[in-house]
């Protein structure tokens, strides 16, 4: 499970540095389209996107129960943009905690603040965790909301990293948060 997961960093690593090496720095009409205060040189239409995340959390507070002290995994959802701002959609995932195997289901909404090339961003995804691992717990519900940046690359690949806080509950009102880092890879 481990190995597929770092498969997917190593693939996502391996495309930023592809996309970074097409940048010519020489020409400066390169320089302006990708000039951080120069608006997007494509005009957004509304349409399906896909964006696949890799999660790093570490547990806040106490960690002795299972499933608090730390995760890693990886989240893919399929949506719609409705403009250059707005982005909604479903998604699902795997979660590798230290005490067992997740397995989100999720619903996501994203707001860019700005349809330039660097754009500071909210976004949050709610959804309930399936529990893989076969343990007696319940499958608990989660919401995950955060702050990052999304930096385009070209016209259909956008960069996103992302902080959250990710808390999950049972039934038993009992509470574990996390602080979540997220690198991805939205494609349009």
């Amino acid at each position: 499970m481990k190995n597929i997961l770092i498969a997917i960093a190593i693939l996502i690593f391996a495309t930023m540095c592809r996309s970074a090496s097409n940048v010519s720095l020489a020409a400066p009409t390169c320089l302006l389209n990708y000039s951080s205060t120069s608006p997007l040189i494509n005009n957004y239409r509304n349409r399906f996107f896909s964006h696949t995340e890799i999660d790093l959390a570490f547990g806040l507070g106490s960690t002795e129960l299972p499933y608090s002290r730390q995760f890693f995994g990886a989240t893919s959802i399929v949506g719609y943009h409705f403009n250059s701002r707005l982005y909604t959609g479903l998604g699902a995932g795997i979660f590798d905690y230290s005490s067992g195997v997740m397995a989100p289901v999720l619903i996501h909404a994203r707001y860019n603040f700005s349809d330039r090339r660097i754009s500071p961003f909210i976004c949050s995804d709610l959804g309930m965790l399936i529990n893989l691992s076969g343990t007696d717990i319940d499958n608990p519900f989660y919401a995950n909301p955060g702050v990052g940046i999304a930096v385009l690359t070209q016209r259909n690949r956008v960069f996103t990293s992302t902080v959250s806080l990710y808390t999950h509950w049972k039934k038993e009102v009992i509470r574990e948060s996390f602080i979540n880092l997220k690198i991805g890879l939205l494609l349009k």
